[in-house]
């Protein structure tokens, strides 16, 4: 049975409004990927602000092939998130997403590109082969890069198409802004929370 992408999308940003605890938020979304497209294994790398760094917090998936929380530790100089910060083009993304088989094809075919593009896109490769990782897709907001989402190959062994990727670009676009609303929300709870707490030591 076909998946009604925009029915499942609206449903999911609904559900975000309603979350303001990154990780549940990341947990929800990681979840409705692995059950409706049927991925082998999902993941968010979200940004720490405290250390400059993107951690693997959350992954779902079979023993042996999901990615283990915590395993993951990216920081700046990391290849993949070089890559998604600095080239934003449509000629390595495919609907705002980093496709390994595409990346591959692009690399191979492309004799314009610059070496350092080149030597960059080669480590990211590398990168994703390691964690058996088929799509990335960055959640980005404004041009701060909140996350990205690793996925596994699909479960049938089919390819994604361009209805699923646009899907998963779409949701983490969604995710990006839920993501950064639960941080102001917390923010403001902690703010509120030392107030409260200066309030009652004066009395």
């Amino acid at each position: 049975m076909a998946i009604d992408y925009k029915k499942e999308l609206e449903s999911a940003a609904k559900s975000m409004i309603l979350v303001h605890e990154p990780d549940v938020l990341i947990k929800l979304v990681v979840r409705l990927v692995v059950q409706k497209v049927k991925v082998k294994h999902a993941g968010i790398l979200l940004h720490q602000k405290e250390n400059n760094t993107y951690l693997l917090s959350v992954s779902r998936g079979p023993l042996g092939l999901k990615i283990p929380p915590g395993f993951a530790l990216m920081d700046m100089d990391n290849p993949l998130i070089k890559l998604l910060k600095e080239h934003r083009d449509k000629s390595i993304l495919t609907n705002g997403a980093l496709v390994y088989e595409d990346a591959k094809r692009v690399l191979a075919r492309n004799k314009t590109m610059s070496f350092s593009l080149q030597e960059l896109l080669e480590k990211v490769l590398y990168q994703l082969e390691i964690f058996d990782v088929s799509v990335c897709i960055p959640s980005y907001f404004r041009e701060e890069l909140l996350g990205v989402m690793l996925l596994g190959g699909k479960r049938n062994g089919r390819g994604f198409g361009n209805d699923e990727l646009d899907f998963f670009s779409a949701l983490t676009s969604d995710v990006a802004m839920a993501i950064r609303n639960a941080r102001l929300f917390k923010e403001l709870e902690n703010e509120s929370k030392s107030l409260s707490k200066e309030i009652n030591f004066k009395k």
